[in-house]
């Protein structure tokens, strides 16, 4: 009787390993999908964040990533002709394209620029168009000034929120996340005025 009741206990105990190692090995893809793709949180309808990981200061990267874009309040909404808002996204941030992959995703492609150390956060914004295809009117001059620093007027924006970890100069080679490219690096003092030319970037 006794045998019996050894060889029941001891019939549970692989099924009972199986099972931890099954569990270990989830958590293990889910810990290197997330350092080796982009993070991207949605912070409403229209406003992401993306998490870029760790860059290099003074290198120029390509970034491509896809989003998904709906409006509960308008199911009609037009998202094909939004406009870029050059003058209110950041200087360090170039926006390439927008292209539609699916019925509600959409993948963007910018060039990002990490120009300081430690910890880079950039922002971009454009204009949406409403139901009948007409552009929402955008603020210019002093009033654009005032809206870069008050995200509360965006509801007829989509805005992208970029962040990432930039190490220095002597501090190593990081390992890109999946989705961007490095393209090149500054070498001078000169490398805003570079990055602003945009005849650097035909990536097409």
């Amino acid at each position: 009787m006794s045998s019996i009741d050894t060889s029941a206990e001891n019939s549970e105990i692989p099924h009972s390993n199986s099972a931890h190692h099954v569990k270990f090995n989830i958590q293990e893809e889910e810990f290197k999908n997330h350092h080796e793709n982009l993070e991207i949180n949605s912070l409403g309808p229209h406003a992401f964040n993306v998490n870029l990981g760790y860059l290099k200061v003074d290198h120029n990267y390509k970034v491509t990533f896809s989003l998904h874009l709906s409006n509960p309040q308008n199911p009609a909404q037009n998202y094909e002709n939004i406009r870029y808002l050059a003058d209110r996204s950041s200087k360090h941030v170039i926006f390439k394209e927008m292209r539609k992959e699916s019925n509600n995703l959409y993948s963007f492609t910018v060039i990002f620029y990490a120009y300081r150390e430690k910890h880079d956060q950039e922002t971009i914004y454009f204009s949406l168009d409403d139901s009948n295809g007409h552009e929402h009117s955008s603020a210019h001059g002093s009033s654009a000034h005032h809206d870069h620093h008050n995200n509360t007027n965006t509801h007829n924006k989509l805005v992208i929120h970029f962040e990432a970890k930039v190490l220095g100069q002597h501090q190593g080679t990081p390992l890109l996340r999946n989705g961007i490219t490095l393209l090149h690096s500054h070498s001078n003092s000169s490398s805003t005025s570079s990055f602003n030319d945009k005849s650097h970037f035909n990536i097409n």
